[in-house]
């Protein structure tokens, strides 16, 4: 029965890691298609409201696929820490496979998942600066305005902020994370 248990681990192990590169090679292409000059663009004869809407919306699906690869990795190594036994006794106690991965396997998995979904909102707060260089704005402008300029106030201007931001986010993480670990121990 354990070497059954092994090969189907092994089966869903190869099929996470076709995922990866499909989820990788997505992000790859989104990265290409949003980080294509606005002149390029511009020259093929696209309207100027229209190439806004798709840039920003190309900012949004790209930061979105940047975010995956994070989660799916600490989904996957959470998941990956449930012993075995633990998913075995669940279904021997009758439950079935998608009851013993929401009642037991994610439980157990939830603070390697959420460490996963705080890495990915910390970084993407970063990597929304870079959203300027397709023209989609923020306080990337600032950034590249001050790097062309060799303006270091104006460079600062948009870096201290988004820098802020970010920690602001980890400090959200962390103080949402300390008040539910309180609240769990208390009776």
């Amino acid at each position: 029965m354990g070497i059954f248990g092994n090969a189907e681990k092994d089966d869903l192990l190869s099929r996470m890691r076709v995922k990866e590169i499909i989820v990788f090679s997505l992000i790859v292409l989104i990265a290409v298609v949003a980080n294509l000059p606005r002149e390029y663009v511009e020259h093929l004869g696209v309207d100027r409201q229209l190439l806004f809407g798709v840039l920003g919306s190309l900012v949004v699906i790209a930061l979105f696929l940047y975010a995956l690869l994070p989660i799916v990795r600490n989904t996957h190594a959470g998941l990956h820490g449930v012993g075995t036994g633990l998913s075995a006794a669940a279904l021997a106690l009758g439950l079935t496979r998608w009851q013993t991965l929401r009642h037991v396997q994610l439980p157990l998995a939830a603070p390697t998942l959420l460490a996963g979904v705080q890495t990915a909102a910390t970084i993407n707060v970063g990597t929304a600066t870079m959203a300027a260089f397709i023209g989609a704005g923020g306080y990337g402008e600032r950034i590249v305005t001050g790097l062309a300029l060799n303006d270091h106030a104006v460079l600062l201007s948009g870096a201290v902020p988004a820098a802020l931001l970010a920690l602001v986010v980890q400090g959200g993480f962390e103080g949402w994370l300390r008040w539910r670990h309180g609240a769990a121990g208390r009776p």
